[in-house]
């Protein structure tokens, strides 16, 4: 989840198989996202499969190239974010 801590705490999608809850990046702007949450979380994301979304897109198209700086590579977002999401799946 790439929005901030009061958008997570609104709902925020659950893992399909264990019903683990997005990560929540515990920020109040996403101007934060990169020196907070990428610098605290890259290494331990480094070699996993990284999924983002956020309410229109933009943000998660940002958030991928900063955490791909930090060397995770495998990252992917939702096309459109939650707004096309809902459109397509209601």
């Amino acid at each position: 989840d790439v929005r901030n801590t009061f958008e997570h705490a609104i709902g925020h999608f659950l893992h399909p198989t264990n019903n683990a809850p997005a990560i929540n990046p515990n920020t109040t702007t996403f101007s934060s996202f990169d020196s907070t949450f990428c610098a605290k979380n890259a290494s331990s994301l480094a070699n996993k499969t990284v999924l983002m979304y956020c309410t229109g897109g933009i943000r998660c198209e940002k958030a991928s190239v900063m955490l791909k700086r930090r060397g995770v590579q495998d990252v992917y977002q939702l096309s459109g974010g939650i707004h096309e999401y809902v459109q397509q799946f209601g």
